[in-house]
């Protein structure tokens, strides 16, 4: 409050000049507020994608280095309990994918998905990737064509599709938002190109 003596007597603020200052301090608070909501919201969003990404990305590691190791593989329908492979002459393609890393084949590690995307060895299965709206394994050649048999020279591809939820409520649906991921790698056996 500015007070000062002029010729004798007291000046200070006027309640116009109060009004105005207060009008002008709320819609700088207001501005301040909604600048931070949202920050929390673009803050809440790219969480979520760094997420996908992260999970997608630690998945694909496993699994390139699984099968650059591997001697052999097969693709084929498969879960925790059962394997069944695609047979010769058939289109290389299916939700699962095993591999081989001796003779022996009582020895392996299956990728599989369904809701999750999970990796099992010596009968122990662990989710590697939640969320898992599609996954595809296929045998291709270097051009991307699909393969009814296994050559020496093959390449996999993986496709893996991920819902997450971004946090935020559609309160015209009634439910959370979400958004889909697509995550597509090819990968060669070391030595093969």
């Amino acid at each position: 409050m500015r007070v000062q003596l002029y010729n004798g007597l007291l000046s200070a603020f006027t309640l116009v000049e109060l009004m105005i200052s207060m009008a002008v301090f709320m819609l700088v608070l207001a501005s301040l507020i909604s600048s931070h909501l949202f920050g929390l919201k673009v803050f809440q969003l790219t969480q979520s994608k760094i997420a996908a990404t992260d999970e997608a990305t630690r998945a694909m590691s496993l699994l390139v280095t699984d099968l650059q190791r591997a001697t052999d593989f097969q693709i084929g329908q498969g879960a925790s309990n059962y394997f069944s492979p695609k047979a010769l002459g058939t289109v290389q393609q299916g939700n699962s994918l095993q591999l081989y890393f001796n003779t022996n084949t009582n020895q392996f590690v299956r990728y599989f998905g369904g809701a999750q995307l999970r990796r099992m060895t010596n009968g122990r299965s662990v989710t590697l990737a939640s969320s898992l709206i599609t996954n595809a394994f296929s045998a291709e050649n270097f051009t991307g064509s699909l393969l009814t048999n296994l050559p020496a020279s093959v390449v996999v591809k993986v496709e893996l599709g991920f819902s997450y939820r971004l946090g935020f409520y559609d309160s015209s649906a009634n439910t959370n938002l979400r958004e889909n991921y697509q995550f597509q790698t090819r990968i060669a056996r070391k030595g093969e190109y």
